[in-house]
């Protein structure tokens, strides 16, 4: 934003044409000049100030956004974790189960092995 400025000679002269000592209107046309470049000054730093944060609030909103990304990333992982646990739970259950299965068939084949051991053992002379 550009300051303000004041002409000072040509508010003195106007004031001088108006019935004010040359001093007094020399005086008064500084004091303006002076207060517009305050003011102006002031509205400049309001105005940077302004901008700063406008471009801080981007900023942070540019960063909670790739922080909710990384945290949905995060939560799909999780989920897919999750669903890996217990198919692999579910698959070791099944292999337990088939497992199981074969040391029963195992045993009644061994059951079996003896009964036809024995029952040869019988007709032997």
């Amino acid at each position: 934003m550009p300051i303000a400025a004041i002409d000072t000679l040509k508010v003195s002269h106007k004031l001088q044409s108006a019935g004010m000592p040359r001093k007094q209107a020399e005086a008064v046309a500084e004091a303006m000049a002076e207060t517009v470049e305050d003011r102006a000054g002031k509205d400049a730093v309001k105005e940077a100030v302004e901008t700063l944060g406008r471009a801080v609030d981007k900023r942070f909103t540019a960063l909670e956004s790739k922080v909710d990304h990384q945290g949905a990333a995060i939560q799909r992982l999780e989920q897919g974790q999750t669903e890996l646990r217990t198919e692999m739970n579910e698959r070791l259950s099944g292999i337990e189960s088939l497992l199981s299965k074969i040391l029963d068939g195992q045993a009644v084949l061994h059951q079996n092995d003896m009964e036809l051991k024995r029952r040869l053992d019988e007709r032997k002379p």
